[in-house]
């Protein structure tokens, strides 16, 4: 879908709100020595009560852009507003198929509107108490990433507000975060070099904003950005960047997908979602009604790419059940007491600061723990598989009485050969990992 042709209104009302943002600006650096962050008339109040004409930040509120869902059932752009002023979350929208534009916030508000019990603000991480707290949210990011990925192959148009992301993990291992889908969807199997090695952007505030593609719809420089989007997007197959900061950092970026495309946006810091709803809604009004007819090679791309990623969604489904029976066989396990003490004492050996006497002693509960379990130390290498020297070398150097780890001794102590507690405590690791397998293994 191309976004660059805006003609008749839609033309008029892009040139009037670039004007009122030039004429909010005046007045704002005129007030304060440089631009701010517009406010009042994102919420379409009259100016500010107490200011004079010429010092109010806006005299005539953008009332225009306050599209609500009446407005959009006849003859406007279906829009899905995903942001903190919008009315439906993402897990109550339709398939994204049946918009023709998405307004997005990176916030968990915008995701299960009202009933998280994690909203962690942007750039900053909550923590999950369950494995199904988690999954829940990537089970819903997945289901909407393959639709977003319909939705722009078809022409459709999404406006990412460039917020850094929030974050939910379950430690160790399990995080997602509010472009987990975003990022799926626009730049999955389209990177150039490498899989993304971080978060699409993190916290930066910043006012020294350059819109580097000025004729763009959508973005404009509106005073400042609240984000620096990772460098690695930059690596997505067709991305382009629409505006930096001076040190060249991008702040907004554009993604085609298909005949769509995906706008990463920068945004001043407080700025509410009226002003880009409103841009987003000109210039998806303007688009040709007609399309003009893809061709056979196109066609035949798409389908191909369409195909690719129905097959990985199988396939991410699929594992993701795994994921599932998995996940269920090591609750079941760890409920076990045993193997939960097995793993306290390893946590506690592992612990940053514990002493060489403390680590010793945690790690010689662990070996006494699996020998039980096994019968006996003798059997840990045939039961376990791992080398006799795991338990021989944490047996020999918790027991030394020189070393007085376990036993007094009148005699003076020795100090631990070098490089002891880093071996004893792979050693400790080896042991744990090779006791969890055998005991998961014992669950159906």
């Amino acid at each position: 879908m191309p976004v660059d042709g805006i003609d008749s209104v839609g033309r008029l009302a892009l040139a009037a709100t670039r004007a009122n943002v030039a004429m909010l600006r005046e007045g704002a650096a005129g007030s304060f020595g440089r631009p701010q962050p517009i406010r009042s008339e994102l919420k379409g109040t009259e100016s500010a009560r107490g200011s004079s004409a010429e010092g109010s930040l806006s005299t005539r509120p953008i009332r225009r852009w306050k599209i609500d869902a009446m407005s959009q059932t006849s003859g406007f752009p279906r829009i899905l507003n995903l942001t903190i002023s919008g009315g439906t979350p993402l897990d109550e929208g339709e398939h994204l198929a049946a918009y023709d534009g998405i307004l997005f916030d990176p916030l968990w508000f915008c995701f299960h509107r009202g009933r998280l019990p994690y909203q962690a603000p942007p750039g900053e991480t909550s923590y999950a108490h369950t494995m199904g707290d988690i999954t829940a949210r990537m089970v819903l990011m997945e289901q909407r990433a393959e639709q977003l990925r319909s939705f722009l192959f078809r022409g459709g148009l999404l406006v990412v507000r460039a917020l850094a992301p929030a974050s939910l993990a379950l430690p160790p291992t399990m995080v997602v975060d509010t472009w987990s889908w975003i990022t799926s969807a626009v730049a999955h199997d389209r990177l150039t070099t490498r899989p993304h090695p971080g978060a699409p952007a993190r916290y930066v505030h910043g006012t020294d904003l350059i819109v580097v593609d000025t004729e763009h719809p959508i973005v404009m420089d509106l005073g400042g950005y609240d984000a620096v989007l990772g460098a690695w997007l930059l690596e997505v197959d067709g991305a382009r960047v629409t505006a930096t900061n001076r040190a060249g950092d991008p702040v907004g970026l554009d993604i085609p997908l298909g005949r769509g495309r995906a706008m990463i946006v920068p945004v001043p810091r407080g700025m509410g979602p009226e002003f880009h709803l409103g841009l987003l809604t000109a210039v998806l009004h303007n688009q040709p009604p007609v399309e003009p007819p893809m061709l056979s090679d196109e066609a035949a791309l798409d389908a191909e790419a369409q195909a690719i990623d129905a097959e990985a969604s199988a396939r991410r489904h699929g594992l993701g059940a795994r994921r599932g029976v998995l996940g269920e066989r090591k609750r079941q396990m760890f409920a076990q007491d045993h193997v939960q003490r097995a793993f306290e004492h390893w946590r506690r050996a592992a612990a940053v600061g514990m002493s060489e006497r403390t680590v010793l002693q945690e790690l010689y509960a662990l070996l006494e723990i699996v020998e039980q379990a096994v019968g006996g130390r003798t059997r840990i290498p045939t039961v376990l598989g791992i080398s006799s020297a795991v338990a021989d070398d944490i047996g020999r150097f918790s027991n030394e009485r020189a070393l007085g780890i376990r036993h007094t001794t009148d005699e003076p102590l020795q100090p631990l050969p070098a490089g002891t507690i880093p071996r004893c405590r792979e050693h400790g690791t080896t042991l744990l990992r090779a006791y969890l397998d055998w005991e998961l293994a014992k669950i159906p």
